[in-house]
């Protein structure tokens, strides 16, 4: 009976694997060449806003990412890297997030607690879904927190930005396609 072979001596064919299943197998996995040519301002609207360098790291000149047809029918022509896989092996899904979001609620406490104007709620008055553990049991073994505990809610006219990590979306390839192309992941669409 012949041996398994590992992923990274298989052919480059589809089906490919995700990008998940080669980082849990230990494969090494980044963002493409191709990808890395990118220039994407934090204001404008995508495609029209993107950039792609001519050089690496050279943004003194570059070509748009997308370049709209002139007659106004909303078509228009893609960079020739927009097909090209968004990492250095094809794959066949990935999961986007944004590790800002992800810390922006700790970040907004550690901004706002010492706020003369903080705003407190007790933990009893929160919804189970809104209530934190506690760092550690009691001594009973459990985990929550006294319903008399501070609970920072406003501060400087804001909500504290509740439930808001974990948010990912998972892309997968556009119709036609076996693997994620530099236009899938960035226009952030994935089959239902």
């Amino acid at each position: 009976m012949a041996a398994a072979q590992s992923t990274s001596s298989l052919p480059d064919e589809p089906p490919y694997p995700s990008f998940r299943e080669l980082r849990s197998n230990g494969e090494s996995i980044c963002f493409s060449k191709a990808f890395k040519r990118l220039c994407w301002p934090l204001e404008g609207a995508f495609p029209s806003a993107m950039s792609v360098m001519r050089i690496a790291r050279n943004s003194a000149e570059v070509d748009p990412f997308f370049q709209p047809d002139t007659s106004g029918s909303g078509s228009g022509t893609w960079h020739e890297i927009s097909s090209l896989p968004i990492t250095n092996r094809k794959v066949s899904s990935i999961q986007a997030s944004i590790r800002d979001i992800d810390q922006w609620e700790f970040d907004w406490v550690e901004a706002h607690q010492e706020h003369a104007t903080a705003e407190y709620v007790t933990y009893g008055d929160l919804s189970d879904e809104d209530r934190p553990f506690a760092s550690e049991p009691d001594e009973d073994g459990n985990w929550e927190a006294d319903s008399d505990t501070e609970f920072l809610i406003r501060c400087c006219g804001e909500d504290r930005p509740l439930r808001k990590t974990g948010f990912t979306l998972e892309v997968t390839p556009s119709t036609g396609n076996d693997f994620i192309s530099i236009r899938d992941y960035l226009s952030g669409k994935s089959s239902p």
